[in-house]
């Protein structure tokens, strides 16, 4: 008998182990102007291609509908106002989030993004592997000093974390969504840093970079490993800035797609 328990236990361990991870991309987008509609087009040209490791969903606010979430195809409608600081991108990830984690218990990991990123696919799947299925919050370190302390956060271009994290995430809502008074950086992405700091996370680094300049893109061309990436944040700080990185990600799409759009 403890030797049949011993193989159906072993069985079971590979079978969780051993199965594919699967991450629920949320992409935070709007329709305000041109710019973010062209991102995303440039999105959807390569987002759905491996449906098997990753669901990927654009995420906007429209205050004026009737129920707090709407779902039109790949497109997640919150009934949130949209708006850069809090509640606004917050509550917004956090209710699609918690929507979409109420509908199924498959995903492994959450990545929240927003449209100036683009992923590499391919590598983002060999990351995961690499990560702990527990207490795991990762991306582009940011940090900063308020009132004395320390503060670190991820960026929130590429917010990744485990399953546990999210739903603890979304345990809390009401009380993250909401602005401090003392706080002059009421944004999302640092207050989720602070939120998971508390709980003793710290943050895990992998091959993200953040694209600031025309510059910046010259020397990641440079780069003998430049496609080993799994996420670039872009930013970039020009009069064209719309011209300039829809024609980079367009290269890219190319580059690790092999898609011309």
């Amino acid at each position: 008998m403890r030797k049949w328990i011993s193989i159906l236990l072993c069985f079971l361990t590979f079978s969780i182990e051993g199965r594919e991870l699967k991450t629920l991309v949320l992409i935070i987008a709007s329709d305000g102007n041109s710019f973010y509609k062209k991102s995303q087009e440039i999105w959807r040209s390569y987002m759905h291609l491996d449906k098997t490791h990753f669901d990927c969903y654009f995420v906007k606010a429209n205050e004026n509908q009737k129920d707090l979430v709407v779902m039109d195809e790949d497109t997640i409608w919150t009934k949130t106002k949209e708006q850069y600081f809090l509640p606004g991108l917050l509550d917004q990830s956090l209710i699609a989030l918690e929507s979409m984690l109420s509908m199924s218990d498959e995903y492994d990991y959450i990545l929240r993004v927003n449209l100036s990123a683009f992923i590499n696919f391919p590598e983002l799947k060999e990351f995961l592997k690499t990560l702990p299925r527990k207490s795991c919050y990762a991306g582009i370190k940011h940090s900063s000093k308020f009132e004395g302390v320390e503060r670190q956060w991820v960026c929130g271009a590429g917010i990744l974390i485990s399953k546990d994290l999210a739903l603890l995430l979304t345990e809390h809502k009401n009380s993250l969504i909401i602005p401090e008074p003392s706080d002059f950086i009421n944004i999302d992405d640092v207050r989720i840093g602070d939120f998971l700091t508390q709980q003793g996370i710290d943050i895990i680094n992998g091959n993200a970079y953040e694209i600031y300049s025309c510059k910046d893109w010259a020397n990641f061309q440079t780069k003998a490993d430049k496609n080993n990436f799994y996420l670039l944040r872009f930013k970039v700080d020009s009069p064209d800035r719309e011209k300039l990185e829809v024609q980079m990600k367009k290269e890219l799409v190319r580059s690790i797609y092999k898609i011309s759009i």
